[in-house]
């Protein structure tokens, strides 16, 4: 019996497998295309439920004299993939006004706290959590 040498592979040796991808152009097109749509649906839904924070924070802040609730400032991130929303030092200060907010919030000896802005985060996150996962849901079901 003849030994094989290793160069030849034209026997029962050999094994080669061909992988094609056809229609490659089109499947890179269709790949950016759902990005494209995921980054939209989750700018949507970020910025919908930033601007609902703001306006329940407002609604919750505490009034005397309007201050604080004046300043609910909403600040997106850069990429618009997130929010804060709260007070900001130099608003007040840019003003005339004292920082009073972390008083307001966590209290004193003589007045008890007020945790707003924990409040709104409890009622907003579990909605907005949802409403993200439901856009991304959304975006990622196979179409026609």
């Amino acid at each position: 019996m003849p030994s094989r040498r290793p160069q030849d592979l034209s026997g029962p040796l050999s094994s080669m497998t061909k992988v094609e991808i056809k229609n490659l152009d089109g499947i890179i097109r269709n790949l950016h295309a759902k990005n494209v749509a995921y980054q939209k649906q989750i700018e949507a839904v970020v910025t919908a439920y930033g601007h609902e924070a703001e306006r329940d924070l407002a609604a919750r802040t505490p009034v005397d004299l309007g201050n604080m609730k004046d300043r609910v400032r909403l600040r997106f991130t850069e990429k618009r993939s997130g929010w804060s929303v709260g007070w900001h030092r130099e608003d007040f200060l840019r003003d005339g006004l004292r920082w009073y907010v972390p008083y307001v919030l966590f209290g004193t000896s003589t007045m008890p706290a007020r945790p707003v802005h924990l409040e709104t985060e409890a009622v907003i996150r579990p909605r907005f959590t949802a409403a993200l996962r439901q856009a991304l849901r959304d975006t990622t079901e196979r179409r026609g």
